[in-house]
């Protein structure tokens, strides 16, 4: 007596083929989905890209602890630091970038005077650097005294993906 196979089992091998060829999302993709949103402008229709959770670091003194915001507007990017109480940074205060290379970058901020946060456009060079490099810290001169941003390892990776997935 011969059995005949179930046409089911055809079926499930087929729908196994089937959803092997499926279209699939870049694992890059996937995670700066989880790492940056788009911010849409209706008046304007300018997407802004940003950082979705924002980094917080503290002074190496502990004198200040500040909200790290990564974003980007058309081809301008832009790295925020947020101060979380008072505080007044210096006009056009020299930032200094430290990497984990031990290299050092020094830029000028954005900022007119007496401003409340730090801003700092960030260049093709820059951008290079950060793509390739963990920060390690920030330090840039306040009113009353200077500040070193001091970033966790994670936080230096963070910053690092978070500036690669802008670029896409």
């Amino acid at each position: 007596m011969v059995t005949k196979q179930p046409n089911t089992m055809i079926i499930l091998s087929l729908l196994s083929l089937l959803l092997n060829f499926s279209p699939t999302t870049p694992v890059a993709d996937i995670a700066c989905n989880q790492l940056i949103e788009a911010i849409s402008d209706q008046k304007t229709g300018v997407i802004t890209y940003c950082n979705r959770y924002k980094l917080p670091v503290v002074d190496s003194n502990g004198k200040m602890m500040f909200d790290v915001g990564m974003q980007r507007k058309g081809s301008t990017s832009i790295l925020s630091l947020t101060p979380a109480m008072d505080c007044k940074i210096v006009s056009g205060a020299q930032v200094t970038f430290t990497f984990t290379d031990k290299s050092q970058y020094k830029v000028l901020s954005n900022i007119d005077a007496d401003e409340t946060n730090v801003e700092i456009e960030i260049n093709s060079e820059l951008r290079t650097k950060m793509m390739t490099e963990k920060v390690l810290s920030i330090a840039f001169d306040g009113m009353k005294y200077p500040y070193n941003v001091i970033l966790k390892p994670n936080q230096g990776r963070v910053v690092q993906d978070v500036i690669n997935c802008l670029q896409h």
